[in-house]
């Protein structure tokens, strides 16, 4: 043992400083990543064996039906078609109608791997609550993110705030604005397949330019 900490030793000290620093980021890479693996094995363990984290256990699934889907659905067509033809119309969705959109009418498995959402009204706003995971090289297993979007009628453009991310409630300073603002719209109006997330080029399709127009009414 002692034979090999001398080798480390002379090994170090042979080492100019950046090839010291360079020697410590690695280490730290390595040693973040080992942990990382473990967290990640674990949790997917416990939950083979059905015991769930807490904030997965926590995290609300909308219950819904077929029926419920088509009938927000319905909704959504009947206000587009209107705006279409010209005609004045106000779209009044209520947090069932916004969270049976985005599961289609069906009771999501939060258990599964992958990204789920959960839509709630309160006090004229929007809250959009969002897990994901189980995540390996992130700051925890699951991430949770609560996303406050407001929308203003003296104003044309749309507010979305990150108020809580990893569970911890952020101060106003701190709070981070999200950049994607219209994708709760576009997607309520057809334009995008997932209601958080990038566009990664569906701008160029016919149903987003379809919403962006009816935004813009």
């Amino acid at each position: 043992m002692g034979s090999i900490m001398d080798l480390v030793l002379v090994l170090l000290n042979n080492l100019n400083l950046l090839e010291k620093i360079g020697l410590f980021c690695f280490v730290l890479l390595a040693y973040s990543n080992i942990i990382s693996l473990i967290r990640y094995r674990r949790t997917t363990f416990n939950l083979n064996k059905g015991k769930a984290a807490d904030c997965l256990e926590n995290f609300p699934i909308h219950t819904t039906s077929p029926d419920a889907y088509l009938k927000s659905k319905n909704k959504v067509e009947q206000f587009t078609d209107l705006l279409l033809t010209g005609q004045q119309a106000e779209l009044h969705l209520s947090q069932d109608d916004i969270n049976s959109l985005y599961t289609k009418g069906i009771i999501l498995n939060k258990y599964a791997p992958g990204t789920y959402l959960y839509y709630q009204i309160k006090d004229n706003l929007i809250l959009e609550r969002l897990i994901e995971g189980p995540l390996y090289l992130a700051p925890q297993v699951y991430r949770t993110r609560v996303k406050k979007i407001s929308f203003s009628h003296q104003k044309p453009e749309r507010c979305s705030r990150i108020i809580e991310e990893y569970g911890r409630i952020m101060n106003e300073k701190r709070q981070k604005f999200s950049l994607y603002t219209f994708t709760l719209i576009l997607f309520i109006l057809g334009g995008l397949r997932y209601p958080d997330g990038t566009f990664y080029g569906y701008q160029e399709t016919v149903e987003y330019q379809k919403a962006t127009s009816l935004i813009k009414k």
